[in-house]
Order: C-alpha cells, then structure tokens, then sequence
C-alpha cells in the first residue's frame, strides 16, 4: 500500500478539494507516518480513513470472535473486486485462478496443478535456457497476470453500460447522433464544428428521424479524461521521505552508473541508473565514481531512482538508463544525447575544480603587470639601473662574494646598458 500510494500521488495527482484513502485496518493500509506526510505535503487536502475492526459478540454472553473489518466501509472496492472476479472468470485466458480465498472456495484441481507446476520448476534446472524459456507454466506469470488484468480493467473503465451510483444527477451523460441508422453515434462536438446552415438543417433532421439521437452515460474513462487535469502531484520529495524508511542498497558509481539487483523490478538483470542527481529545483550534479550512495527504489515508479547519502539524507533522484538496440534511431539519438551531457557536466565539474587556481594565476599576472607598469612608468633609466645593480649587490652580499668594481664610462649610460633597458 506504501508503493502505492506514493505512486498514485506523485505521478497521478490528488484533488485540491481534497481526497480521502479508503483503508483497511491490515494489510491494505496507509500507516499513522504515511498519512502525516500526506497531509503535511498537501496542506491538509489529504486524509486517510481506516475502517475500524470489532470482534465483539452480536449478543451478550457469548465469547469473542476473530477480530475483522466491517466490509461495508468500502463497498466501492469490494464491488470493483466482484466485477473484476467475474471478468476474469476465463479458465484458458486465466489459468491456475484460485477462488476468491483459496482456503475455503479453491478449484478442486489446484493441488494437482500446484504440484505439476512444482515438477516443472524442477525441470528447468536441468535445461538450456533457451529450451526453458518456451515451457509454459501451469500458472500465469507476474508480468502476463499485470498485462491481463489491465486488459480487463481497461475494458471495464471504457464501459458505458454500466449502472453507477449518482452518474445522471452529476451530469455525466454525452448527446449524440448519426447521419443514418447504418452509420455509428458522433459526438455533438462533431455537429457543432459544421457551420451554421449546415448544423441547423441537420438537428432538424436528426430530431424528426426516430433513432438518430441517443443519450448515453459516460464511462469512467471519460471522466477520468475530463477531470485529470485539475489534479496536482506531490513533488517527489514526499516519496522519497516515504521511502526513507524501508531497507536501501549502498551502491557505489562506477562509469557515471549506479547499478544494483532489484527483483521486483526486474528479476533477470541488474538495475541501471544514471549517475545524475537532480535536486528537484532545477539543480543537477554528476556522481563522482567511487563515491557510495544509498539506493532505493518504488517498484511502480521504476522510471526513477532515489538517492540518499550515509546519513539517509535526501539528496535527490537518478532516471533509468536503458539499453539501446542499434535499429532503434531516436532512441540512439537519445543515448548519444545523454553521454554529451554527462560529458558536459564533467567538463563542468572539471573547471568548478579548478577556477580557484585559474583565478589565482590571473590575479598573480595582474598584479605583475600593474608591479612592473608602475615602474616604467615613474622611474627614470638611470634609477632603474641603479636598483638593478643594488638588487645584484644584495644576491651576492647574501653569498659573501664581493661585487664586481666596474670603471665609470664618460657617458651616464653606455649603449649596452640602454639596449637591456
């Protein structure tokens, strides 16, 4: 329930008018802590209500019973599951199914097929993989149980002949009509976008003509369609303070990658993530190789990867980095798009590193250059020779060798003296 309302809330959204979580009191359930983060990120629009548990006898004098919900609290969830059941009920599409509680209603032949399927499993150690792969279980898989549900429940959101509470009073019926009886039903946004002679000399028509007009209910698909755009998403620092309390993987980065075992994500291969953390604020950084962080990741929400350093502070999220196959062109596009940027932001980190010593040598010539430009410009040649020949006479006093005496020339400066200068 953890994963799944983080992933609800930070990639779907909750209504500003404010959204209540329906729970139970056990295994379906948003904690105390949860719900106080919520509530904090969504200033309060947030609320969460648990259905309260009883085991106490129906009349006086008889002991307690087991403690359990009151399943009316959540009608809506238990109708949906009764629909789904039933939609679900084909045994070739949906093999293995086990009843609605398989203590008490399972198909007589699941033990039997429980236990082939465990001979079976037994099999696949001794073959290639190749082979294995193409046995097929004698129970659905988690990925083509994922892809056949949401099949169905697709199906089930796209119905319009349905019967839910409170549609009509709502409003949430569609007008339409149709040229003729042989063609389909058109929205009335088709008519209006004719013009004007055009839309009046249809409705007229359509109005006398039995059958070409119809009002129907919307399905749930069209509402959800209509009103998801008014939903506003957690930022994702609600998850990842969510997700600070579950177990992480410190992974150190190696090639601007972060790569651990993650199985519900993926059970055959290792997770990769990319070595860029993004704050959220529009700030990003390239991870260091050889620097550890710790990891942990929403199995629903594997698009991302969130980033805690060694006191399991947030520091921010890392995007999957996905293989590439070489027919693929805009996906290669993408890939080289994504090593120039992690190439930029070395290059980047690079100069970070060493502007200080750049600035410290600019500012070192600078200085120099004003040092030396001062003294062109106020000392005269002959001073500028007189503070040589002292400069000279002080390196050689600091040796105690004595300083060459020179004969004075007839000319205050000789030729040789004016070309050094």
């Amino acid at each position: 329930m953890l994963w799944l309302s983080t992933h609800i809330l930070c990639t779907i959204g909750y209504r500003r008018a404010g959204t209540t979580f329906l729970c139970e009191g056990g295994t379906a359930r948003i904690r105390e802590r949860e719900a106080e983060i919520f509530a904090r990120y969504s200033s309060g629009a947030i609320s969460v209500q648990i259905g309260a548990t009883s085991k106490q006898p129906a009349f006086a004098g008889f002991f307690d019973s087991a403690s359990s919900g009151n399943f009316r609290f959540k009608a809506q969830i238990e109708s949906f599951f009764n629909l789904l059941g039933n939609r679900t009920d084909d045994q070739v599409l949906f093999r293995g199914q086990v009843g609605s509680n398989a203590r008490l209603n399972c198909p007589e032949e699941l033990v039997g097929r429980d236990k082939h399927n465990s001979d079976l499993i037994v099999a696949f150690q001794g073959l290639p993989v190749e082979t294995a792969r193409k046995l097929v279980l004698d129970f659905l898989s988690l990925a083509e149980g994922i892809d056949l549900v949401n099949s169905v429940c697709q199906r089930i959101n796209c119905r319009t002949e349905h019967e839910l509470e409170g549609w009509r009073k709502a409003g949430l019926i569609a007008q339409e009509w149709r040229p003729s009886t042989h063609m389909d039903f058109q929205p009335l946004s088709a008519l209006e976008a004719l013009p004007i002679d055009d839309q009046k000399r249809i409705a007229d028509y359509v109005r006398l003509v039995p059958n070409l007009t119809r009002e129907r209910l919307l399905s749930p698909h069209e509402v959800w369609q209509a009103g998801k755009g008014g939903l506003v998403k957690l930022p994702l620092a609600a998850a990842a303070e969510i997700l600070g309390a579950l177990d992480g993987h410190e992974r150190p980065v190696k090639n601007s990658l972060l790569a651990w075992a993650e199985p519900l994500v993926d059970p055959d291969e290792e997770v990769v993530y990319e070595a860029i953390c993004r704050d959220g604020n529009g700030g990003e950084r390239l991870l260091r190789d050889g620097e550890r962080f710790l990891m942990r990741v929403n199995p629903l929400m594997p698009e991302r990867a969130f980033v805690y350093d060694a006191k399991n502070g947030f520091l921010g999220i890392c995007r999957r980095y996905g293989r590439t196959r070489p027919d693929d062109v805009e996906a290669l596009e993408r890939a080289f798009g994504r090593a120039g940027h992690i190439e930029a932001l070395k290059v980047a980190e690079a100069k970070k590193i060493g502007a200080p010593i750049v600035r410290a040598e600019l500012e070192r010539r600078r200085h120099n250059a004003d040092v030396l430009t001062a003294c062109r410009q106020e000392a005269t040649p002959i001073e500028l020779r007189k503070r040589r020949r002292e400069a000279e006479q002080a390196d050689l006093s600091a040796l105690d060798v004595p300083a060459p005496v020179k004969e004075e020339s007839s000319y205050a400066i000789s030729i040789e003296e004016l070309n050094q200068l």
